[in-house]
């Protein structure tokens, strides 16, 4: 039997692999100032400020929820997804899939404020492009219950100054929806 995929774990690792190689290798060695340190997914089991830039992936939570998506979300997305009914012959449905992106900057021993704001914005910057240029054909892999992404979109962010002099922090926050087909019936 064929190991199972979920649309979830495709996108956790569709969306890692392109932020390393656009938030890591494609950044001059060089520049320490705006290269990530570490992206991965789930919580950091690590000090905090080694190293200085740390990306995490995390799967939505109780406050930003998987939802179904219904014609109520048609004017803030332009998208018009079909409802259904359960046990109905259109077991179709549309779902926002839903993940956050943590961002922690640390610039200890940096004593130019605005310069680690420069930093901080060049990165969440660079984060949201990271984003916004993953292949299509990275997500659109069908899962073994019939779901299938097919866009990515990057709902809310921000980054926040903390720490002070000598010890800036930045902490940010990226709140993505995945938008999937699911349809039981292409179940592998």
């Amino acid at each position: 039997m064929a190991k199972q995929t979920s649309v979830k774990s495709i996108a956790i690792d569709a969306i890692i692999t392109h932020l390393k190689s656009v938030m890591i290798t494609q950044v001059d060695p060089l520049d320490q100032s705006t290269r990530a340190g570490t992206i991965r997914y789930g919580l950091l089991q690590a000090t905090p400020t080694d190293p200085s830039l740390t990306i995490l992936l995390h799967p939505g939570d109780k406050d930003w929820p998987d939802v179904l998506y219904t014609s109520t979300f048609f004017s803030s997305t332009g998208l018009q997804a079909s409802t259904y009914e359960l046990g109905g012959p259109f077991q179709n449905t549309t779902w926002l899939r839903r993940f956050y992106l943590e961002l922690k900057l640390f610039y200890v021993g940096l004593t130019d404020r605005d310069e680690a704001e420069r930093r901080s914005h060049t990165i969440l910057s660079r984060l949201h492009y990271s984003l916004m240029t993953l292949p299509d054909n990275a997500l659109a892999i069908r899962d073994s219950f019939g779901e299938t992404a097919f866009e990515l979109q990057v709902r809310e962010m921000y980054i926040e100054e903390g720490g002070g002099i000598g010890e800036f922090i930045y902490n940010g926050r990226l709140k993505l929806e995945l938008l999937t087909d699911h349809d039981p019936n292409l179940a592998s």
